[in-house]
């Protein structure tokens, strides 16, 4: 027997991750075709006003990659990580 409750609460857990273009934070739901649904969580500083679309939907043979849908930029969650340099202070 097959608990259909489980199996809908493990469709909707949603994988975080932060698009390293714009900053913004983005919640990966996988559909049950295979597909992702990519949602705009909080929008980054430098998309706030200008964010192309809050949600995008990528089948699921488009591979690793997923778009950001505030931003439109491609990037694989799982590669590495691109950190932001911090400010540099003026010693004046």
């Amino acid at each position: 027997m097959v608990d259909t409750n489980w199996h809908a609460a493990q469709a909707l857990e949603a994988a975080k991750t932060r698009c390293p273009r714009c900053q913004s934070r983005l919640d990966v739901f996988e559909t049950p075709s295979g597909g992702r649904n990519v949602s705009v969580a909080f929008l980054g500083p430098s998309v706030e006003t200008t964010a192309a679309a809050l949600e995008l939907f990528i089948p699921r043979d488009s591979g690793a990659e997923i778009q950001c849908p505030a931003c439109n930029g491609r990037f694989d969650p799982s590669g590495p990580v691109r950190r932001i340099p911090a400010l540099r202070r003026s010693t004046t």
